[in-house]
């Protein structure tokens, strides 16, 4: 398989494998920008409505991770299988840049990175009504809101996934994946890493699985991500010098409310809310077989929660 195929290649392969199958459905959404028009794809359980947990899978927001949205063509057929065989529905998000995919560049195709990246899903308000993209770990915030409601610079497809998520049955997640690349760190050989909340002991055997294939970036202050800087070619740079980086644990965790996706569904209380990285120097197919685990561990978390007595 090559790893420079097109979006329209990619995503093709996902609405086969949607043709092939009855119980998912796909649907559309046009990107419109200077440089053309791209669709954003949502694939979901055809029975989601009666489903009553839902498993939510984003990849692909940066554009030259590729990892994430081949795994998922990839794996769809399985995943689906998985989750529907748990009584799970499912939300995939496959190519959520695919302007960026085809560029082969971190943001779109016109370069725009917004106020705050294309990563920007809410933003914390301090007492004095001042808007934060990042806090400090700790207690929950007193406030907090979409990006999209407060009128802040949102990239053509970071608006375009708020429109669709805030259609999407949130309330219902029980479990959140969005799947990445570290393509910034410089210096640092294949290794897995993830950003997670709270209590991370139910993720002991994915770790264990990631860890058999791959080696943990544990113990680590990991830069990537703050401070990204853009060249005229919209190629994104990770800038020399980074003050009070986050320190990865001993598997490898890092807790950061950055305003992402899986800080937004961790606020709307989903337990199990995940951003799985992999290193630029990790081959293809061994970042895919990471992505993979966290993709089978995670439905079978959300089955357990689906299981468990409420409350």
């Amino acid at each position: 398989m090559s790893t420079r195929e097109s979006s329209s290649t990619l995503l093709a392969r996902i609405e086969d494998s949607v043709a092939r199958r009855g119980d998912l459905v796909l649907a559309r959404h046009e990107l419109v920008y200077r440089a053309g028009r791209w669709p954003l794809v949502r694939v979901a359980s055809r029975a989601l409505g009666e489903a009553k947990g839902v498993v939510l899978v984003l990849a692909g927001l940066h554009g030259d991770e590729i990892a994430g949205p081949i795994t998922v063509a990839q794996e769809l057929d399985g995943l689906a299988e998985r989750a529907h065989r748990h009584g799970l529905g499912l939300i995939v998000y496959p190519l959520a840049n695919p302007s960026g995919f085809d560029a082969g560049t971190r943001y779109n195709a016109d370069h725009d990175r917004g106020s705050a990246g294309n990563g920007d899903f809410l933003r914390y308000l301090s007492d004095d009504g001042t808007l934060v993209d990042e806090v400090e770990p700790g207690p929950t915030p007193r406030r907090w809101r979409w990006s999209s409601e407060l009128g802040v610079a949102l990239p053509v497809e970071t608006r375009a996934l708020h429109e669709c998520l805030r259609r999407d049955p949130l309330t219902r997640v029980l479990a959140a994946l969005d799947l990445h690349q570290d393509l910034l760190s410089e210096g640092v050989g294949p290794a897995a890493y993830a950003y997670a909340y709270g209590d991370r002991s139910a993720y002991r055997s994915i770790v264990d699985a990631v860890g058999a294939l791959v080696p943990l970036l544990a113990e680590r202050a990991i830069g990537a991500g703050f401070g990204v800087e853009i060249d005229e070619e919209g190629r994104a740079r990770q800038p020399s010098v980074i003050t009070a980086v986050p320190i990865s644990d001993a598997d490898a965790f890092i807790e950061r409310h950055d305003g992402s996706l899986t800080d937004l569904m961790y606020r709307l209380g989903v337990q199990h809310s995940v951003a799985v990285e992999t290193t630029g120097a990790t081959p293809l197919d061994v970042a895919c077989a990471v992505n993979r685990a966290w993709l089978e561990g995670i439905v079978e978390l959300a089955a357990v929660r689906l299981r468990a007595p409420r409350a």
